[in-house]
């Protein structure tokens, strides 16, 4: 039986620490292993208040890396005086000593059956899972190799830890383990199906995204490409995705000074305009659609990072003030989408919110030296333009984006029952606009 006192205890003060961890250990993994352990506790008779325990702080070492963290686990345990309301010394013990026998890489049995419990709960094996939480921990600690190089380091992990021979060991033979290894040692000698499954959970290429990442972890990057079949090839430095207020823009100071209240930042990129909005004091959530940048963004301090598709998906929050910077409505693409665009933030808005976003209007590209539009409208809009962006090895795919000249913003803007006001003139014919 669990003291609900305890249970409270645990839920507020232990499993949030895995939200800070890597993606194969969140809170959602500690609470696999917690519900596993309970199974097996009460079909082996033990202490389920021990076994509950053990299973929530079972990983909480990670907080000092991954090498040690199956003995800094059993030191957290062992010097919470917290756990001393319901536990034994001894019992505090026994349950610090099965937290440091946990790890599947140790060569020596666990202690005591608390240990071969929360071994056997953490070795969970889900096939798909396992393989999935495999190329999610390459991701997370190995961000500069290539998709070819996670390949072949998620083929390996997986035949030195789960293939016949490998290291990882099961402490009940009448365990569903047993019937799962087995299944997933088939899909490991089978390599074109285990390409086919890592090929489905491998995220999508993100240039962008490994370039930030390259430059937060080693304060270098090689050159961002941006290919477009309407310019010449041009490169955005990466540093700059990393600037200070200092060297922001003179349009996007304007922007971080005319914020107010809880705000969104879309399309947040390295977290630059998000963490200096955080030092002003206010509320703000970054969202980004890159897996690497929101990593990114977390660990350089920014509080609330959401990784989402604003345009597909229905969440629902509500903001003072929206920020797409850096030409942030490009996203819709095509002037036929910009209402849809804004209909879409006008739902996510407050009453009397604001959304600010800079835009250029390329029509100066396209003037004639008597200053007239040459452009052939059979063409389309000369401000829908194309981008591929390729880092290193990476390609992302081509996808549209849209530079709105100011009538066109107005306009979707009245489409969609919302007035534009222009705040400020660039210098290379950029503007800043509100929209409310």
């Amino acid at each position: 039986m669990i003291l609900e006192e305890l249970r409270a205890y645990i839920e507020q003060e232990i499993l949030p620490r895995y939200d800070h961890f890597d993606a194969a250990h969140r809170r959602d993994h500690a609470t696999l292993v917690i519900r596993q352990s309970m199974e097996l506790s009460r079909k082996l008779g033990a202490n389920e208040a021990m076994c509950y325990t053990i299973a929530a702080y079972h990983d909480t070492g990670l907080s000092e890396g991954r090498e040690t963290h199956h003995i800094v686990s059993g030191h957290i345990l062992r010097k919470d005086k917290s756990l001393r309301k319901w536990f034994s010394e001894e019992e505090i013990e026994t349950m610090a000593q099965a937290a440091e026998d946990h790890r599947a890489s140790s060569k020596t049995p666990p202690r005591s059956i608390y240990g071969r419990i929360v071994a056997e709960a953490d070795r969970f094996i889900d096939p798909q899972k396992i393989i999935e939480r495999t190329i999610q921990y390459g991701l997370d600690h190995y961000p500069a190799l290539g998709r070819e190089e996670h390949w072949q380091r998620t083929l390996e992990h997986l035949k030195e830890k789960y293939g016949e021979g490998g290291y990882l060991k099961l402490w009940f033979e009448d365990s569903p383990n047993t019937i799962r290894l087995e299944a997933l040692r088939t899909i490991i000698k089978d390599e074109a199906r285990l390409r086919q499954i890592f090929d489905t959970f491998f995220p999508k290429a993100d240039p962008m995204g490994q370039a930030i990442m390259d430059y937060h972890r080693t304060g270098k990057a090689d050159s961002l490409r941006v290919l477009s079949p309407q310019f010449d090839e041009d490169e955005i430095p990466v540093s700059h995705l990393f600037r200070t207020f200092r060297d922001m823009p003179k349009l996007e100071k304007r922007a971080i000074r005319e914020a107010r209240g809880r705000t969104l930042d879309i399309g947040a990129g390295a977290g630059c305009h998000s963490l200096e909005l955080q030092q002003r004091g206010l509320e703000v959530t970054a969202l980004e659609i890159s897996p690497l940048s929101c990593q990114v963004m977390r660990e350089r301090g920014v509080r609330i990072v959401e990784e989402r598709d604003i345009l597909e998906d229905d969440w629902t929050e509500q903001f003072d003030t929206i920020l797409l910077l850096m030409n942030g409505l490009g996203i819709a693409g095509k002037p036929e989408n910009l209402p849809r665009l804004l209909n879409r933030l006008k739902k996510l808005l407050k009453p009397g919110g604001q959304i600010l976003t800079d835009s250029c209007d390329l029509r100066y590209i396209f003037e004639d030296e008597n200053g007239q539009l040459d452009w052939d409208s059979s063409h389309g809009y000369y401000g829908a333009l194309e981008y591929q962006m390729i880092y290193k090895d990476i390609e992302g795919n081509t996808f549209p984006w849209l530079y709105a000249d100011a009538k066109m913003l107005a306009a979707a803007a009245s489409e969609t029952g919302l007035q534009c006001e222009i705040l400020d003139q660039g210098d290379n014919h950029d503007f800043l606009a509100r929209i409310s």
